[in-house]
């Protein structure tokens, strides 16, 4: 499986993506820090099946980049992670095409079960 990390805090972004290297088997990552960078991805000859975004892009609206990747051709997977994740932020990101949200901390828990 593919997967495409997006997430603009260098921090966290290289936590998760130690993790999913870890957690790897027999899937490829690939990580960037910006929503344009990911969508620009989406268009390559093996697009991703997976994208897990952070909820806090920092060139573009989170429901702005779940409404332009689920509007793709080959509209992959979207899992949005955020540091706190609330009722009303679920909801807004599945309304805008995320198909389910999982707070960071718990990430290691229940990502596993989606691949």
């Amino acid at each position: 499986m593919r997967i495409l990390l997006v997430d603009a805090a260098g921090q966290s972004r290289t936590t998760t993506a130690s993790w999913l290297e870890m957690l790897r088997g027999d899937h490829f990552v690939e990580v960037t820090a910006s929503g344009a960078e990911a969508l620009a991805l989406l268009d390559n000859d093996k697009p991703p099946e997976l994208v897990l975004v952070d909820s806090q892009l920092a060139d573009m609206n989170l429901f702005e980049f779940l409404h332009r990747v689920k509007a793709h051709v080959i509209a992959p997977k979207l899992v949005m992670i955020a540091p706190i994740l609330n009722e009303s932020l679920l909801v807004a990101a599945r309304a805008a095409g995320a198909d389910h949200g999982i707070e960071k901390s718990r990430l290691h828990i229940e990502l596993p079960r989606l691949l």
